[in-house]
């Protein structure tokens, strides 16, 4: 059995005829157990960390992202991921004063596993498809416009995790999942 991370993904190779797929989601998700999430804060907190993607940059859509950032919090950090990001937010208006939040599906990611709070901002199907399935908390761009809303909404991360298609993969290795 190949894992893949979502059903669109799993749909996709069987229209073609590869059939020995299994849905269980990103192992990055793997861990975001109920219990994990429960730790997750529900409200907004003081700073936050960004990230950007060079690879798929919209520059109306990223500066709108640091305007309301900057105004939603009190310290903004800026995370690189990849090896052109640092130099794309040099090219954005107003960003002197930010040392460098959430194009980055495997940064919001990291940023859940640490228990943060995270609101990622599905740039392509990946992020979109990762919450559609198991929940993960995204915003797509057509909805950019109530992301001031939702940094000061109260709400909680409730990750649905596919425990058994998880169980069934690793079991073929000889790997036990322990979900909580």
């Amino acid at each position: 059995m190949h894992s893949v991370r979502d059903s669109f993904t799993e749909e996709q190779l069987r229209s073609v005829g590869i059939n020995n797929v299994i849905n269980t989601g990103c192992p990055t998700m793997w861990g975001m157990t109920s219990k994990k999430c429960s730790k997750v804060p529900s409200r907004k907190g003081k700073d936050v960390i960004f990230t950007l993607t060079d690879y798929k940059p919209d520059r109306k859509r990223d500066q709108y992202l640091i305007d309301v950032l900057r105004k939603e919090y009190e310290d903004i950090y800026f995370w690189v991921q990849g090896s052109r990001d640092y130099e794309y937010l040099k090219t954005l208006e107003n960003t002197k004063n930010i040392d460098y939040v959430g194009t980055r599906l495997h940064g919001g990611m990291r940023a859940l596993q640490h228990e943060k709070r995270t609101i990622i901002l599905g740039i392509d199907n990946r992020a979109i498809e990762l919450n559609k399935d198991y929940n993960i908390p995204v915003i797509e761009q057509k909805n950019l416009s109530d992301l001031h809303n939702l940094i000061n909404d109260t709400w909680g991360t409730e990750i649905k995790l596919p425990t058994e298609a998880i169980k069934k993969f690793l079991g073929q290795f000889g790997i036990t999942y322990v979900s909580e």
